[in-house]
């Protein structure tokens, strides 16, 4: 996944943390739940820790202890760590380990494809039986796991988020505001559902597919990348749906979503959203609220000087100054389009 697009520090130095909508988070944290967190909670969540119960699955027991001793300084309202597999419904599985344990999958690989595009960490160690259950059957089990438990979902589970999808139909439903999925539009795993299916079971919820973030491509790598230009195949990304209550099917939003939804298009960067919703919460909220996104998003002129003199450093080198480029895209390839930009007569 990607990193935050600001930090804790940032926030508390901001104020964020004394205005009213971060108190009543909390006083009641927002719920999230991290379905694969090997080496712990996601990054993108670090930031709003202190008004997040984190609720994260890890079925290795050795590396859900290693989690929880992690996690438990780390400044969450609340933390939870559950050796438990997640699935479309109770029942028994086989999951295959890879060379790489975060490869590791319900679903066994296809060697030809892997063999292809020179997937290295794809090769079976072993296979675990393991037991699989629904999400909804914890967070409506009577586990205690919460009212709000799973306002914000985040799937990254190897193929298997339809089927995650699939045993968590209520909590989708009822609670959840924000998903971030990992998404594939090819895979090495056999059998899996690939975006296309996904946005649509994520849109039945009243999940509005918003954008990509974390692209990643591959190549069967018959080019050399530092002398040459190509396309590759975009193998996979992550895919952030959000409930929009401005869309035109939406139920009526409650203050509650608008804080869920409030925070997590903050980290995740999507700062127009924000404003969207500081638009909808009471009116002695939003000027403050609304400096801290204009805030969060202002340009780091400082941070694109250095950019562009990597850039001119390298440009007697025609290998270092393709590279150069090449990463400065990469940085920058989820954000902001300008191709609707009007560029200014005078400098600024």
């Amino acid at each position: 996944m990607s990193q935050p697009l600001v930090t804790r520090e940032f926030l508390a130095k901001a104020g964020f943390f004394s205005t009213p909508l971060a108190k009543r988070l909390a006083a009641a944290p927002l719920g999230l739940v991290d379905v694969g967190a090997r080496w712990g909670v996601d990054e993108l969540f670090r930031p709003l820790a202190p008004v997040v119960a984190a609720l994260a699955f890890e079925p290795d027991a050795e590396e859900a202890t290693r989690i929880a001793a992690r996690e438990k300084n780390a400044g969450w309202a609340a933390i939870k760590v559950l050796t438990k597999a997640l699935g479309g419904k109770a029942e028994r599985a086989t999951l295959h380990l890879l060379a790489r344990p975060n490869n590791s999958s319900l679903f066994p690989v296809v060697p030809s494809v892997a063999e292809r595009y020179k997937l290295l960490g794809f090769e079976l160690v072993r296979e675990i039986p393991l037991d699989l259950v629904p999400l909804d059957a914890l967070i409506f089990g009577g586990a205690g796991e919460g009212p709000h438990a799973g306002e914000v979902i985040k799937l990254d589970v190897q193929g298997a988020e339809a089927m995650v999808i699939a045993g968590a139909a209520r909590t989708l439903s009822e609670r959840t505001h924000c998903v971030i999925c990992e998404v594939p539009f090819f895979a090495p795993y056999q059998g899996i559902e690939l975006f296309s299916e996904l946005e649509l079971l994520l849109r039945a919820r009243g999940l509005n597919f918003y954008g990509f973030i974390d692209f990643q491509h591959r190549s069967t790598k018959r080019l050399e990348k530092r002398t040459t230009l190509s396309r590759e195949r975009m193998m996979q990304a992550d895919a952030v749906f959000f409930r929009d209550p401005l869309a035109a099917e939406a139920a009526p939003a409650n203050q509650r979503q608008v804080a869920v939804l409030f925070v997590m298009a903050l980290v995740l960067g999507y700062f127009d959203f924000c404003l969207e919703m500081v638009d909808m919460l009471p009116q002695e909220e939003r000027a403050a609220l609304s400096d801290l996104v204009r805030a969060s998003a202002a340009v780091d002129r400082a941070k694109d000087e250095a950019a562009l003199e990597t850039i001119m450093v390298a440009r007697g080198n025609p290998t270092e100054l393709h590279l150069a480029i090449g990463g400065l895209v990469d940085q920058r390839r989820d954000f902001t389009t300008f191709h609707d930009v009007t560029k200014p007569t005078k400098p600024a």
